[in-house]
């Protein structure tokens, strides 16, 4: 098909036409599930930083540059980004911590990974980190536990549960076991947090393990 423009002639560009098609018929970025990804991401960031307390809804649709409609189409309300938030959280870790068992054959090794597992975490999940340690979780969201009491710890003090029964770490209380496990990585981040060292954490996964394992080897 030819039509006349002015005094000049215009010819559809076939070619055109068809990747116009083409594109037109590829299909769309799920925008309503990255906005709702975002969502989270900036919330998570600033009641990190800021205090759940201290953090509107605007100041969210502000970070994200959304409207505070486009925030409300996903979320009823705080609380409820809130409870996304920390299950999106626990699930996470709770898988990292599951792949990390997996990777040892021995007691040792598993432990070692669990360890190195929390550090890599630290260093390359920080904002996950920093939320999961440092929010208290109780005073956000009703009747939610504390994240020590959330899936991923409970599964740590299963996996030492079963490490005790086969004899591969000592006999002790199941709290002091998890414990000894858990607070001296915990504490390194915290003391990075505060700004008392640059480093990153996984340079010293070997140090925090050696003392790890002196307080649980058999």
């Amino acid at each position: 098909m030819t039509l006349l423009i002015g005094s000049g002639i215009f010819r559809p560009n076939v070619r055109f036409g068809a990747e116009y098609a083409k594109c037109a018929n590829m299909p769309k970025m799920p925008k309503m599930i990255d906005t709702r990804k975002l969502i989270v991401k900036t919330a998570r960031k600033l009641f990190t930083g800021r205090g759940y307390f201290k953090t509107s809804i605007r100041d969210v649709s502000r970070e994200a540059d959304l409207s505070t409609g486009a925030i409300y189409h996903h979320f009823k309300s705080k609380e409820e980004i809130a409870c996304e938030i920390f299950n999106e959280t626990t699930s996470f870790l709770l898988q990292e911590f599951e792949n990390a068992v997996a990777k040892g054959s021995t007691s040792e090794e598993r432990v070692y990974a669990l360890i190195s597992t929390m550090l890599r975490l630290a260093d390359e999940q920080n904002e996950i980190m920093e939320y999961a340690l440092k929010v208290n979780h109780r005073e956000i969201i009703a009747e939610g536990k504390p994240i020590c009491s959330s899936a991923p710890f409970e599964f740590i003090k299963e996996f030492l549960r079963e490490e005790m029964a086969r004899g591969g770490i000592r006999q002790m209380d199941l709290y002091t076991a998890a414990v000894s496990l858990t607070a001296m990585p915990i504490r390194f981040m915290q003391l990075k947090w505060e700004g008392l060292f640059e480093e990153r954490f996984a340079s010293r996964t070997d140090e925090i393990f050696n003392c790890v394992w002196a307080a649980l080897k058999p």
